[in-house]
Parts: structure tokens; C-alpha cells; sequence
């Protein structure tokens, strides 16, 4: 016996020892959490003392050998995740001093680095920009710095008659509202901005919340437009709801700087759905070492999965040239950039290589120009065509060179933009408000034919008026849900005056889900998706909160 109880007293003793390394093991850095599990574990082999019992020892033994393995392992955990954390600190240190992710020397990252010091954009670039914004760079480049050939001007600035061509075709198409014999009231170009990181919070947030894989890569989010009658306050109206695909960019060059297939191969039988089928759809991501991943493909399903889907983004590419080309206006991503001090258009931005050189040829060009001109000061004309000569030079490769550069490169307010078709008097009443799975009947009452539901543009409310709108509804509805109806009736007159406000809705779909019968799945992974979770419906369009997490402006 006696034995036995100095063998259990040395396994005693040596437990209480390893415990006490372990605390001091776990005390290598000045941290809350690890401060305070090596207080429990010290406190734990002071009672060991106090535990002994004999009569029952190889139980007790078995407890504390597993409650020391218990401990082992948590303090491992936190070991883990300091050597991990200590790595990516080291990454990051080496990324801002120039190195790979391998700590290897690299001169073109090392000046890629000054260049940003230089822009005064360096701190901006690094704390502000999203990964979305990232793997939008390349787009950016291709729209506002890439070069003509043969030509100082960069390709934005040139004038595409094929992109007008299928512009002028698409926005011509009836049953989108875009014709003025489509008398559904004021139409509206709204361009909603998805803010920088927004996307990238609500993929986190969603997982967060409900647990749903699905969420942590999707690319997909429905905009919701909703339209407030202040006219008639206690009306409710159904949202006109629209789907994109984030990852998705229509340009007009490919990768190889060739001119993008669709505009390309336009000809003069093109027609909607040959321009549907046609369209070149560029993906840019970042892998996890921060490398680019670079996707072409064409049409729909392939370039993108459901055609409604392909007509929103073919409808937001279409609706900002027309806006470019009638007001001047560019709502691209690259317009609104998130600095203290927006781009002085005016100004030439010399950098640390030229110095004032081209401040100095700048100024040479504008005197050459009044010596071959004597004429500017007097005569109004000639002056008006010279101030437009002097702009466009400002916009050319050596005086824009800093501008362009900060547009692509400087984080910016919005990851995406996009410009949707609103008809002022296109929205349905909703005659059960807080119903998702409200049926579309009674509303169909109202008209002489049936409304129609999409996640598009497409017009939704019927023109004629059914025969017995004021009897029939008036027994399908009673009190002030009637008089909505009335007023609703009256208010989808053409004539009829209104004032009312437009809200934008942003939710984010998870991978899975569905439109029809086609399926939302991850355009740049191979990887396989859960069962779907959501179903868009061809007759109303519901997207369950708990499926959806969204953000209201």
C-alpha cells in the first residue's frame, strides 16, 4: 500500500509540474485571454494538493490526466493562433516594404509602393480598398488609362458606332419602358451604388447569421426599388426588384486589347437576343496570395447563368453610355473615389520623375497655340473651339498621366454601380402588405389582364383597366383598403400629378438559388454548392429575411 501511494504521490507531483510549464507556456505574450487561463491553471495545480484522496486514486488520476490533456490543448490553440497571427503580421510588413509573400526582394513591387508615396494615395490604397475594388482594377485600367493605338488618348475618350448601334437596339426594345408611347409616367435612370466593402460585410454577416455557406463567396444581390405615394401615405406598392452579378463586367476590349466580340460582330440583323448571346463577360478575382484570376466567356448561360440576369446587366452597360453620351455624365466606379480631396481636372499633376517639366511644355503648347491663332482674344468662336482644344490636350497620355493612374489605384466610394429603368407608374398596389406568400389575384382583378413579374426592367402593370374595377374590388377588399385601391386607380392615370420618393434596397442572394429553373452558381470556382435555399418565382419575387440580409439608403 504504502507503495502504491508514493507511486500516485510522484505522478501527483509530476502532473502539478507540467501544469506549471504549460502556464508558463502559455504566458509568452502580454494577452487577456492567455493572462487569465494561466491563472486558472495555476490555481488548478494548486489544488492538486487538496484533492488526494487514496481510497480512490486511479480515479483520480484518470481525471486529472484528462483535464491536464484538456488544458494541453487549449493552450496549444492559443499558440496556433499567435504564430498565425505573428505570420500574417510578417506578410503584411513584407508587402509594404516590396517582398512576396515568400519575403524575396521584388524591385517592381518595391516601386509599385513609392508610386502610391508618390500619388499621395499610399495610405488610402492600403487601408480603404475592398477585395471587390482590387479585382476591379483591371476593368478601371481598361475603361479610363489603357491607350488608343497609335494615339495619346485613352480608349474611353474614343467614340464607338457600334456600342451606339447596340445602345440605340436595346433601348429601343418595347415592354421595357424605354419608348414614349409606353405611357406609364416620368422614366428615371437610378443609379445605385453598392458602397465600398458593402458586399464583403454582407457575405460575413449572412454566414454570421444564419449559418449558410452559401453566402460566404456569392457574387449575386437583388436591388429593390420601392416607391413611397406621399400623395396617399397608407398605400402600399410592390417593389420592382432587379438581380445582378457583381463579379460580372461587360467591356469593350478583351484582355488582349482586342475589340469585345459583341460589338465586334454586330451587324445589321442583330437583334436583342443575338446581342444577349453575343456578349463578352469579363471576371476578375484575387486567389488567396493575392494573384489575379482573370475569366472571358460569352452569352448566357455560360458568361452569365439566367437571361433576365444577362438583360439587367446588358440594360446597366446600355443606360450609361446614353447617359454619357446626352449629358456628359459617367456613373462608372472609377467616378467616385473615396479621397479627402477629389481630382483637379484643370490641373496638371507633374510626379516626382518629371518635375515641373510638364507644367513648363504644357505652357509651350498653349503659347504656340495663340501664336498660330492671334485671333483668341477677339473673336468669341474661335475662342469657345481653343478652350475645347486646351481641355482635350489636358485629357491626353503625358498631362492626365497622374489622374488616370489615381482613378484606377485610389479606393473607391462604390464597388459597383448600377443604373436601372424606372416608370414612375409602373409599381402594383399591394393589397397584403407583410404577406410573402400573398397570391397575385386579387391585384390581377384590377386589370384586364394579368400583371406581370420579374427581376427586370420588363413593365409590370397592365394598361387597360379590368370592366368591374369598382365593384368587383370592393368586395374583395374592405374599409381603407378599398379607398387604396380607388386611389391607386386614379393615380396610375397618365395625367394624374404625384409626388412620391424612390428607395433602393441591397440584399445579398446566397449560391443555389434560383430563377425559373436556372441555378446561381459561383462563376469562378469549381467548387460544388449546397442545395438550393432560395427560389425566385416567375409570378412574384420574395426573398425570405432570413435568406437575404440587406442594406436599406
Amino acid at each position: 500500500m504504502t507503495g502504491e501511494l508514493t507511486i500516485g504521490n510522484n505522478q501527483i507531483l509530476l502532473c502539478k509540474t507540467n501544469l506549471k510549464c504549460i502556464a508558463n507556456l502559455a504566458n509568452f505574450k502580454e494577452n487577456s485571454s492567455i493572462t487569465r487561463v494561466n491563472f486558472l491553471i495555476l490555481v488548478y495545480a494548486k489544488e492538486l494538493d487538496e484533492v488526494f484522496v487514496p481510497e480512490s486514486l486511479a480515479a483520480k488520476l484518470k481525471v486529472m490526466t484528462e483535464n491536464q490533456q484538456f488544458i494541453t490543448d487549449r493552450v496549444t490553440v492559443f499558440t496556433a493562433h499567435a504564430d498565425s497571427l505573428g505570420g500574417l503580421a510578417q506578410r503584411a510588413e513584407d508587402i509594404l516594404a516590396g517582398k512576396t509573400f515568400e519575403g524575396e526582394e521584388e524591385p517592381i513591387m518595391s516601386l509599385a509602393v513609392n508610386v502610391l508615396k508618390d500619388m499621395g494615395v499610399y495610405k488610402d490604397s492600403i487601408t480603404l480598398n475592398s477585395k471587390e475594388a482590387a479585382a476591379q482594377f483591371s476593368a478601371v485600367k481598361e475603361r479610363v488609362y489603357t491607350l488608343e493605338s497609335d494615339s495619346l488618348f485613352p480608349r474611353s475618350l474614343k467614340y464607338s458606332l457600334a456600342k451606339n448601334k447596340i445602345m440605340s437596339l436595346v433601348l429601343s426594345q418595347p415592354g421595357y419602358g424605354f419608348l414614349t408611347s409606353e405611357k406609364y409616367g416620368n422614366k428615371s435612370i437610378l443609379n445605385v451604388g453598392i458602397t465600398n466593402s458593402m458586399i464583403e460585410s454582407l457575405q460575413r454577416m449572412s454566414y454570421d447569421t444564419t449559418g449558410n455557406v452559401n453566402f460566404l463567396n456569392s457574387p449575386y444581390v437583388a436591388v429593390t426599388i420601392h416607391k413611397k405615394d406621399h400623395f396617399n401615405p397608407d398605400m402600399n406598392l410592390l417593389p420592382k426588384v432587379f438581380v445582378f452579378d457583381t463579379s460580372a463586367n461587360i467591356l469593350d476590349y478583351d484582355f488582349h486589347g482586342r475589340v469585345a466580340s459583341h460589338l465586334q460582330n454586330l451587324n445589321e440583323n442583330s437583334n436583342l437576343e443575338s446581342i444577349l448571346n453575343s456578349i463578352n463577360v469579363f471576371r476578375f478575382n484575387l486567389d488567396n496570395n493575392g494573384k489575379l484570376i482573370k475569366q472571358a466567356s460569352t452569352g448566357y448561360p455560360e458568361g452569365i447563368f439566367n437571361r433576365d440576369v444577362m438583360i439587367n446587366h446588358v440594360h446597366d452597360y446600355c443606360l450609361k453610355e446614353y447617359m454619357k453620351l446626352t449629358s456628359g455624365l459617367d456613373f462608372n466606379e472609377e467616378s467616385f473615389l473615396l479621397l479627402s480631396e477629389g481630382l483637379d481636372q484643370n490641373k496638371i499633376n507633374s510626379t516626382v520623375l518629371t518635375r515641373d517639366a510638364l507644367k513648363v511644355e504644357y505652357e509651350k503648347i498653349l503659347a504656340r497655340i495663340e501664336n498660330l491663332y492671334p485671333d483668341v482674344q477677339t473673336d468669341p468662336q474661335l475662342k469657345s473651339e481653343l478652350f475645347r482644344m486646351t481641355k482635350l490636350i489636358k485629357q491626353s497620355a503625358p498631362f492626365s498621366f497622374a489622374n488616370k493612374f489615381k482613378k484606377i489605384i485610389a479606393p473607391k466610394s462604390f464597388d459597383r454601380v448600377y443604373s436601372v429603368m424606372i416608370n414612375e407608374k409602373d409599381f402594383l398596389i399591394d393589397l397584403e402588405p407583410g404577406n410573402l406568400n400573398a397570391s397575385s389575384a386579387d391585384v390581377s382583378n384590377i386589370f384586364s389582364q394579368q400583371p406581370s413579374f420579374s427581376v427586370t426592367a420588363k413593365l409590370s402593370r397592365p394598361i387597360n383597366l379590368a370592366d368591374n374595377n369598382q365593384s368587383g374590388l370592393t368586395n374583395a377588399s374592405q374599409g381603407s383598403q378599398s379607398d387604396n385601391i380607388v386611389k391607386y386607380i386614379k393615380s396610375i392615370d397618365e395625367n394624374f400629378p404625384g409626388v412620391y420618393q424612390y428607395k433602393a434596397e441591397v440584399s445579398l442572394l446566397p449560391l443555389g438559388f434560383y430563377i425559373g429553373s436556372e441555378k446561381a452558381v459561383e462563376q469562378l470556382s469549381s467548387d460544388t454548392v449546397a442545395p438550393p435555399v432560395l427560389a425566385v418565382n416567375a409570378e412574384r419575387v420574395e426573398l425570405d429575411p432570413e435568406s437575404a440580409i440587406k442594406f436599406k439608403f
